[in-house]
């Protein structure tokens, strides 16, 4: 990585500052190559020999650097394009720039990174993942350097005011999503992230930590992916620079069922008509009790299923009744269902409950911490104050 950018950089070393951070490396660092280098250029080696946590160790570098632009980049890549600085600079001079990523390789020249789509199952995927080099991709837009909602911390760069205000990489997210969090944050502050077009590294992914596919690791992922779905609620179900007619399971093909909520349902059609209502309920416990909660107000079907060992074949046909049906609420029993909210994204408004009961005031609750109340047929909503 190092040799690299000292051999194609076209920019005076002397400006460039090396702050690099050592984890652990089973070879080691190579002291006698970077003895010799630090007579020629700065930089600075930094042991880090607790457990791994990417936000932390970013921090750190973060906080031993001087320079006012900042770029974070993993020891797995490799320098393609020598003007990558002047690149990077020519964004991040306007104001309101926060994040600038760019186009990423594999060592076989397929496309590891174009930007990330954020929503969905999986909460971010890398666009254009698999694609030639110069493939257009979808409306050209992989050739296209573009606003997006976040890009890959592998090659990362920002101003250091900008940096500082965004609080950096939050420590409680140790390996994964903590990039994603960090370009939200920057989104929310007001400014404008860009993934560069052109192929400016190639990133031999997971080379240095190996995959994360020990049970701890995979342990750590999933608390770390409800952690960042908790932290940021919007972006879960709708990337502002993501079609909302687009699939989330395959990037830039049409979804179905469609995660646009139904343009009908507004206006008049909507106060005069009675909303439709499905409940997915756990097959060994039946409920009898439907209509004397909800009267007459509602369109009211029960689809009864085991809610464990769910499959995502079993997600996606419900998903397909929940549009025939043209459902405005889905009242879900179990957090076995969860990823039909990012199966449907905005079609509907999916609630889970915790409890049907005729005298129990709060009915549901949504992922916001909201909760409903049935008056007069339509649902009322109020922020309980145990929330």
């Amino acid at each position: 990585c190092v040799k690299s950018i000292l051999e194609k950089t076209e920019y005076p070393l002397n400006l460039i500052e090396f702050v690099i951070i050592n984890n652990g490396s089973e070879s080691g660092v190579p002291e006698k190559f970077f003895r010799k280098l630090q007579k020629k250029v700065n930089i600075k080696i930094l042991e880090y020999k607790e457990k791994f946590n990417y936000s932390l160790i970013n921090n750190l570098g973060f906080s031993k650097s001087s320079g006012d632009i900042v770029v974070f980049l993993n020891d797995d890549t490799k320098l393609l394009d020598g003007s990558w600085i002047a690149q990077i600079q020519r964004l991040l001079c306007k104001k309101d720039v926060g994040v600038v990523g760019c186009k990423l390789l594999y060592g076989n020249g397929r496309v590891q990174h174009n930007g990330c789509v954020v929503g969905g199952q999986n909460f971010a995927q890398h666009a254009g993942l698999g694609l030639k080099a110069q493939d257009p991709g979808y409306m050209g837009l992989m050739n296209a350097s573009r606003e997006v909602l976040a890009v890959t911390g592998a090659c990362m760069a920002l101003r250091r005011d900008v940096f500082s205000h965004i609080n950096g990489f939050d420590e409680n997210l140790e390996i994964a999503f903590n990039d994603i969090l960090l370009c939200i944050r920057s989104k929310e502050h007001g400014y404008r992230n860009i993934v560069i077009s052109n192929p400016l590294f190639v990133h031999y992914e997971s080379i240095s930590r190996g995959l994360d596919l020990t049970s701890d690791k995979i342990n750590t992922y999933r608390s770390e992916l409800e952690y960042i779905k908790e932290k940021s609620q919007y972006y879960k179900l709708s990337d502002p620079y993501y079609n909302d007619n687009l699939s989330f399971s395959q990037l830039y093909q049409l979804s179905f069922p469609p995660r646009r909520k139904k343009i009908w349902r507004h206006g008049e059609y909507d106060k005069k008509n009675k909303k439709n209502i499905i409940i997915v309920h756990d097959k060994d416990n039946k409920i009898n009790y439907v209509e004397e909660i909800f009267g007459d107000n509602f369109n009211i079907k029960v689809i009864y299923m085991k809610t464990c060992n769910i499959k995502n074949d079993d997600l996606i046909k419900i998903s397909k009744g929940i549009v025939k049906y043209d459902t405005d609420y889905v009242l879900l029993y179990s957090y076995e269902f969860l990823d039909l909210s990012y199966i449907l994204g905005n079609f509907c408004k999916i609630l889970f409950f915790s409890n049907l009961s005729i005298n129990d005031d709060r009915l549901f609750f949504d992922l916001s911490g909201h909760t409903y109340n049935i008056v007069e047929g339509n649902f009322e909503m109020y922020v309980s104050s145990e929330n």
